[in-house]
């Protein structure tokens, strides 16, 4: 608004001495009234059409002159006036523009650094949760890794102690049937030795063919009894 003002102030304070030296100058400029004929003497001087032709102005080039030049200053003056406060204004504006920029790039760095810290700060609490979850992973693994070499351990002993009991148990019984067997032999050798002695010795010589034909069997039933124990275990 004040540019205006003074730029306007400018102007008229240019334009009034054009205003007030255009009389006098023109009269200055004026050149000597001259005829180009001579007068007649027969004619008199008050002739309305001499009149009339002398009164007329002569050509105004000298005043036209002038008018250019002091327009010419006046638009010169003012043109440099007005630039003059437009390279202030623009000065200001570049100097306006440059403080946005500056405090545009500011707040831009700082928006950096804070995205910055903050995807750091994420990416920390992702590789502690990552980190906690890895390490409860690891634990829940060792354990199940644990849980199934004992359970692994405890069917082998099982296993083991089945077939030691089987073996015992097949042992067991084949050395009961033995028994049974050397005893049932026995008493048929007794009986049947005590009653072929009767027959003039004959029942001795059949009582030790039977006795050993009975231990024969007892001896093979007790093989066969522990190779089914073998084949079970």
């Amino acid at each position: 608004m004040s540019s205006r003002i003074m730029r306007s102030q400018a102007v008229r304070a240019a334009s009034r001495p054009a205003r007030a030296l255009a009389p006098s100058s023109a009269r200055a400029f004026l050149p000597a009234r001259t005829y180009a004929t001579q007068p007649d003497p027969t004619k008199p001087t008050s002739d309305p059409a001499f009149d009339s032709a002398s009164s007329k102005p002569p050509g105004g080039s000298g005043n036209t002159f002038l008018y250019i030049l002091l327009g010419t200053g006046v638009a010169v003056g003012g043109w440099y006036y007005m630039n003059m406060d437009d390279g202030e204004t623009a000065h200001r504006e570049r100097k306006r523009h440059e403080e946005e920029l500056k405090k545009k790039g500011q707040e831009a760095l700082d928006a950096g650094k804070k995205t910055a810290q903050s995807a750091v700060r994420e990416g920390q609490e992702g590789y502690d949760d990552a980190k906690a979850s890895g390490k409860a992973k690891l634990d829940q693994a060792r354990a199940e890794a644990s849980s199934a070499a004992q359970r692994t351990e405890s069917t082998l002993s099982s296993y083991k102690a089945s077939a030691e009991q089987k073996l015992h148990d097949a042992s067991s019984k084949a050395e009961q049937t033995y028994s049974d067997a050397k005893h049932k032999v026995d008493e048929t050798t007794q009986s049947w030795g005590e009653w072929v002695g009767s027959w003039f010795g004959y029942g001795k010589q059949k009582a030790d063919e039977t006795k050993k034909e009975g231990a024969g069997k007892v001896a093979e039933g007790a093989r066969k009894v522990e190779k089914e124990a073998e084949k079970r275990t």
